[in-house]
C-alpha cells in the first residue's frame, strides 16, 4: 500500500474503533506509520504488543526505549489529527505486532487507535 493510500485509509478510520493493518519494510530501510488521533492534547504512543502487555517504544511524554535509540522518531500533525512514527535502519527483530494510540495506559484498548502487524524482510 503506498503512502497516499495508507493516509486516506487512516483518515477514514480516525473516528472508528481500533483497526489492524499490515505493513512491510526492508532490513536497513525506513518505514513510517501514520496514526489517527482523537485528542491531540493527550500523550501519543507507539508500543509493541508482547503477550498481554503493550510495551512503549516511543511516546510524546517524551520517552524512547533503549532498543530504538537513534532509530525511531515521533512527530505530530495536529492540523490532520495524526501523528507519525518513523523507524530507521529496520532490523528483522523489529517484525511484530504494534499499536499506536493516545493516553497514559497502553494496555487499555480504549486508547489504541491502530494496530500494526509489521513484517520486515531481508532484501
Amino acid at each position: 500500500m503506498d503512502f497516499i493510500s495508507m493516509l486516506l485509509f487512516l483518515l477514514q478510520v480516525s473516528n472508528a474503533a481500533r483497526r489492524r493493518v499490515q505493513m512491510t519494510g526492508e532490513v536497513g530501510k525506513s518505514i513510517t506509520i501514520i496514526c489517527p488521533v482523537e485528542d491531540m492534547s493527550e500523550r501519543k504512543f507507539w508500543c509493541r504488543e508482547i503477550t498481554k502487555a503493550c510495551v512503549t517504544m516511543i511516546s510524546t511524554s517524551p520517552y524512547i526505549d533503549e532498543t530504538y535509540k537513534d532509530r525511531i522518531s515521533i512527530s505530530e500533525r495536529p492540523q490532520e489529527r495524526l501523528f507519525q512514527v518513523t523507524i530507521r535502519r529496520l532490523e528483522e527483530e523489529d517484525a511484530g505486532l504494534y499499536a499506536c494510540g493516545t493516553g497514559y495506559h497502553n494496555d487499555r484498548d480504549s486508547g489504541k487507535t491502530l494496530q500494526v502487524e509489521l513484517n520486515v524482510f531481508n532484501g
